[in-house]
């Protein structure tokens, strides 16, 4: 065997054969830009409070984590060769206040460029030194020389390839590095795995399949996911396994209103591969309902209306913002009032009834008052979040359908004492009268299988008399 790989050590450092050099000299490049990414320590960053990691591994996208979370990868931000890895994490020391985030963050873009810089410069070296040595063991020192350059000219042209292609390819409009990185810095302070359970399985009974109701249209509703990445996990479960046909959000997506929440949940919602339908709830930004409108697939209602698998539904955004809870309960009602009564007008212009209306809060569209009952029997189905909890009622001929947390309450809800149960409802929809005639109740804890109830769904008569609690 050693007198074999002689001989072949041989046939290469004397062989005239072209392409076979060729062949050699990008095989070395590829092997040593590989070793060199797995062996260069990442780019560190400190920015006052919050601290990063920075590096890069052969593949696409990016993967975040905090130093205790799970990670969320989005497969979209770049096409590759190398997907971007960064690890963030935050001073445990002593609790990290919104002030403190937003100083640390506010020089955050030239610090990254320069840390990512010297990071890439790093690999470069690292990859040339590499491919030398294993010039060297292939080729042997002897009068090789112009092929050690060859060697070393081809490993500086993968590296600067591949950094060049991914940065080609990286939607930097979309990308703000201190935006992202105050939202992920938010996204640290409170996502423990401890406190913060996985997303349910999710294993549907047949019966609630559209493999078994041929003749209805399934569609998962959420809202409230707060920020919890494992909620829209859960949902994307629910969507696969029951192959529902599209979402409905009635919002609260994130939760701090603050720049680059968008970040920790915009890729999650960009891998549903069906409608997602969208409202503002009252703790969702107008930047992230910019950044909302923008992803592919993403339909963003506000007055507006639109048909998804046949089924077609009315939205319109919170009329409160209130990420800080500085906004009474009084001032939240009177902006319902102010919308509930202009809701009749505007369901009555539009060309067709809608066969459902999707809002954050229902008594914004809809009340029992009957001189001020908004949509009350416009609507066969008025259907919402923002109370945490799973509820039905009807008004008149108008079923009210409450969905809970997608995100059992959201990432800080242990710590202010109101994690729940992960919850969202399958909607079965018959496909030539686009009634509601049933739904599940899908509830689960973290980690643990979800429960589907059942709901037959009684179409009421035309009347104004309430039924059900509400």
């Amino acid at each position: 065997m050693p007198n074999r790989l002689l001989t072949a050590h041989a046939a290469l450092a004397h062989t005239r054969r072209r392409w076979l050099i060729a062949l050699l000299t990008l095989g070395v490049a590829a092997l040593s830009t590989w070793v060199s990414l797995s062996l260069t320590p990442p780019a560190n960053i400190r920015l006052g409070v919050v601290s990063a990691q920075i590096r890069a591994v052969p593949g696409s996208g990016t993967v975040v984590r905090t130093a205790m979370g799970r990670p969320v990868t989005d497969d979209t931000v770049n096409a590759g060769p190398l997907q971007v890895q960064v690890a963030v994490a935050l001073q445990p020391s002593h609790p990290v206040t919104e002030p403190q985030l937003l100083e640390a963050l506010s020089d955050a873009r030239s610090r990254v460029i320069s840390a990512a810089v010297a990071y890439l410069l790093r690999v470069t070296a690292g990859a040339v030194l590499v491919a030398l040595l294993l010039g060297v063991a292939l080729l042997g020192p002897g009068r090789r020389g112009r092929r050690l350059l060859l060697v070393g000219s081809m490993t500086l042209t993968v590296v600067g390839a591949a950094v060049g292609a991914t940065a080609a390819t990286t939607r930097t409009s979309t990308f703000d590095a201190a935006s992202c990185a105050h939202g992920w810095s938010r996204y640290a302070i409170a996502d423990l795995p401890d406190l913060t359970p996985p997303a349910p399985t999710v294993a549907p009974p047949a019966e609630a399949t559209a493999r078994a109701n041929p003749g209805l249209v399934p569609i998962v509703l959420i809202a409230d996911d707060h920020l919890n990445p494992e909620g829209l996990r859960f949902a994307r479960r629910l969507q696969t396994t029951t192959g529902a046909q599209a979402v409905w959000d009635a919002g609260d997506t994130t939760s701090y209103g603050v720049a680059g929440e968008a970040c920790v949940v915009a890729p999650l919602i960009r891998s549903f591969r069906v409608p997602y339908v969208w409202v503002r709830g009252n703790h969702d930004s107008s930047a992230f309902e910019r950044t909302m409108r923008g992803i592919r697939g993403v339909r963003v209602l506000d007055g507006t209306s639109t048909t998804a698998a046949g089924i077609t539904v009315f939205g319109v955004g919170d009329p409160s913002f209130t990420p800080r809870r500085r906004t009474t309960s009084t001032v939240m009602a009177a902006n319902d009032a102010r919308l509930r009564a202009t809701m009749p007008g505007l369901l009555t212009q539009l060309p067709t009834p809608p066969d459902a209306v999707l809002v954050h809060e229902c008594p914004s569209v809809i009340s029992a008052n009957l001189t001020d009952s908004g949509v009350a029997g416009l609507t066969p189905l008025v259907a919402c979040g923002h109370t945490h909890r799973h509820a039905q009622a009807t008004i008149g001929s108008t079923l009210v359908l409450h969905t809970g947390t997608v995100g059992a309450g959201g990432l800080d809800a242990f710590s202010a004492g109101e994690l729940q149960n992960f919850d969202a409802q399958l909607l079965l929809f018959e496909a030539g009268s686009h009634q509601l005639v049933r739904y599940y109740d899908v509830n689960g804890e973290g980690g643990a299988a979800a429960s589907f109830t059942r709901y037959d769904i009684q179409q009421p008569a035309e009347s104004p008399v309430r039924r059900g609690g509400f």
